[in-house]
């Protein structure tokens, strides 16, 4: 029944409904999945100026579902889409720029485009950042921005952010060394489960940093840093940003 009028309204050239159908069709919801029969919605949509739209059919075209994988098209989709500020597609053009994908590779450019999406909220560009920042890639070192940058990703729950803040405490890189701020965080990154895959080197990272902090924290001090740990709660900075 929902489909039937989110079509009529499609058909009367709204573009949220024909992103609607595109997103059902994508994912199966109430219907067989069918990725061709998205892409058509999902371009009507983004023709109709929906910028959800643009990033969904700028996705199918670097995937190459349902459409003939195209980097180029799909790059031209997510500008658009960047364009209009949507967070998710000003952090995958930046990809797209920093692989040479369907654009001229450009480090310069994927950082201004991470940046906006950053600076929006995106915490896959915030980490970029942190990790571009770091390594001095595409940017002069810089471990104070990359300290800033990683921890507005790990505040927002990104694990491996959460477990590289705590180290960047527990060695003063960036920041203040402060060694109940690193045991605080890394605590936190152990905790997190993620997308329900932790990076094994990652957990192991922490678990050694963790043991070395802990020789420097006063040990009646631990269990109410791990209370504080066990009760923290991530903060988005904008949802829409999080795709």
């Amino acid at each position: 029944e929902a489909a039937k009028w989110l079509h009529k309204a499609a058909d009367h050239n709204d573009p949220l409904a024909a992103f609607e159908l595109g997103y059902m069709a994508a994912a199966g919801l109430g219907v067989a999945q069918d990725y061709k029969e998205a892409a058509k919605w999902y371009l009507k949509s983004a023709q109709e100026g929906q910028a959800e739209g643009m990033f969904s059919i700028g996705m199918l075209y670097s995937a190459g579902n349902g459409v003939k994988q195209d980097y180029a098209e799909s790059a031209k989709w997510y500008r658009k889409a960047a364009d209009n500020g949507y967070a998710p597609a000003q952090f995958n053009l930046g990809v797209l720029y920093s692989k040479g994908q369907g654009v001229k590779k450009d480090d310069a450019e994927a950082i201004e485009w991470y940046r906006r999406a950053a600076d929006k909220g995106q915490v896959r560009a915030q980490f970029a950042l942190g990790a571009l920042y770091s390594t001095g890639q595409g940017v002069r070192q810089n471990y104070g921005l990359a300290a800033q940058w990683y921890g507005r990703a790990a505040k927002q729950g990104d694990r491996d952010a959460q477990i590289i803040t705590g180290a960047f405490y527990a060695y003063g890189r960036g920041v203040k060394l402060d060694y109940e701020q690193a045991y605080f965080w890394l605590t936190v990154g152990l905790n997190n489960p993620g997308d329900g895959h932790p990076d094994a080197k990652m957990s192991d990272l922490a678990l050694a940093t963790r043991k070395e902090v802990a020789d420097h924290v006063d040990s009646r001090r631990l269990p109410e840093i791990a209370k504080r740990a066990g009760e923290w709660q991530p903060k988005p900075e904008d949802s829409k940003a999080r795709q």
